[in-house]
């Protein structure tokens, strides 16, 4: 038996290695309309998250079929994606931030917040500001903050600066690795200001570029209070030809705003990371299948194998978030490169691989594995929801980004509803889950 392997091509049966676990894969992820077993709902084999799919079928996904060398949509985070400028779609924050770059290349001080969904492309503008930095002989300090650990943070950010083997202040917060010194009892957040601001005036080009801020934003008040003061004495004094900038989630910003005020208020800039507009996907489309398309066979539709109608409904349903309109086409695209009946994908195909579960096991099944410990808190724990990410990342003891994109993916697959900032099962499985017990019963 051989089953095909998304990244890796075709793959043995008995050869499968350690990291693939077993899940049921639910019916619009078996690309191949004719599946080989009829008991489509048994146990098929599935690689860990990014949806590393394996399923058995008939043809491997033949991508020169539309004159492309491999899907293209594949890779959906910037982080694994050279050259990653040359697919960037420029929206309206950008032409602020390059603004703000060139005053800072003068010599100007500048303070951006960027709010914005998960997805939108917050973390692409940060990496890409890094590398602008560090290309003008600058130096960049790009954190990403995975925790709520306020020591953690403040160390990594130092380590920056910190030669090894050589003593003072900095070498005094570490004493290991995850063995630190500095701790909430000596936290000096006027000192540690000072200091930061002394080390970024080392140099005449500087960025401090802090992404994921909403994940510190779930620590206590308390602690909140002597990170946000570190920031405040930063911000307040910043060195000359100095870039600070901080991303976080509409969510996040929020709490920012509420708890710190004085801090918030001293950014120059605050941007908004958008979802796409429909000319924006169609152009984000149009650049990824362009850096795939095999030379000398560029087609008249600059988009094909897509009708823009299904980048369009993409986009719809991905509420804009690049991230999930992304998901979206690589799952619709590798569906249609195993069907050769299928020459061109537009709306209607797109509704026929993506659609609205009718049982409660088929509804279960379709959650991925790494899915399924939010999905199953929002049906058990909280009877379907609504319920905030917030609240799932507290009982997970997950980041609430991760959690976040988690159940963002899910809303773009029609598993869940997005109300107000809480998720929920959508209607017609609440109802099946209501039926359940019943029938139990009876």
């Amino acid at each position: 038996m051989t089953f095909y392997h998304m990244t890796t091509g075709l793959i043995p049966f008995g050869n499968l290695d350690d990291r693939c676990d077993l899940l049921v894969i639910p019916r619009f992820w078996l690309f191949y309309p004719k599946i080989i077993c009829p008991w489509w709902d048994k146990t098929y084999l599935s690689c860990s998250h990014p949806y590393i799919l394996m399923f058995e079928m008939e043809n491997p996904p033949d991508y020169s079929r539309f004159h492309l060398k491999a899907n293209p949509f594949t890779i959906l985070s910037s982080e694994g994606i050279q050259n990653i400028e040359e697919i960037h779609v420029s929206q309206s924050a950008d032409s602020r931030i390059a603004e703000a770059i060139a005053n800072v290349e003068k010599g100007a001080s500048i303070a951006i917040v960027l709010v914005g969904d998960l997805g939108t492309g917050k973390t692409q503008r940060l990496r890409g500001i890094s590398h602008l930095i560090e290309d003008q002989g600058g130096m960049a300090v790009y954190l990403k903050v995975d925790s709520s650990d306020i020591i953690r943070t403040t160390v990594d950010i130092f380590d920056f600066f910190l030669p090894e083997g050589q003593p003072g202040f900095l070498s005094r917060l570490r004493r290991g690795k995850d063995i630190y010194v500095l701790n909430k009892d000596n936290y000096d957040s006027s000192e540690l200001g000072t200091s930061l601001r002394e080390n970024m005036s080392m140099y005449g080009l500087s960025a401090l570029l802090l992404d994921e801020m909403e994940n510190i934003m779930i620590a206590t008040e308390k602690e909140l209070i002597l990170f946000f003061e570190m920031l405040r004495q930063f911000i307040s004094a910043m060195p000359p030809g100095c870039l600070f900038m901080v991303a976080c989630t509409p969510e996040g910003f929020n709490r920012m705003q509420e708890l710190f005020p004085a801090f918030v208020v001293r950014f120059h800039y605050q941007l908004r990371s958008e979802g796409l507009s429909e000319e924006e996907a169609v152009e984000l489309a149009r650049k990824r299948l362009e850096k795939e398309r095999e030379p000398g066979r560029e087609a008249l539709n600059p988009v094909y194998p897509f009708d823009e109608s299904a980048i369009l409904l993409a986009n719809d349903m991905a509420k804009g978030n690049p991230r999930i309109v992304l998901r979206i086409l690589q799952i619709v695209l590798t569906s249609a490169a195993c069907d050769e009946l299928v020459d061109l994908i537009d709306d209607r195909y797109l509704s026929s691989v993506i659609r609205t579960p009718t049982s409660v096991d088929e509804y279960i099944s379709r959650v991925p594995k790494d899915l399924r410990d939010v999905m199953s808190l929002i049906a058990k724990h909280y009877s379907g929801g609504p319920v905030s990410y917030i609240q799932l990342a507290k009982d997970t003891k997950a980041p609430p980004t991760q959690v976040y994109l988690k159940l963002e993916e899910l809303v773009s697959m029609g598993l869940l509803e997005e109300r107000k900032g809480k998720y929920e099962v959508v209607e017609r499985v609440r109802i099946l889950l209501q039926e359940e017990p019943q029938e139990k019963k009876s």
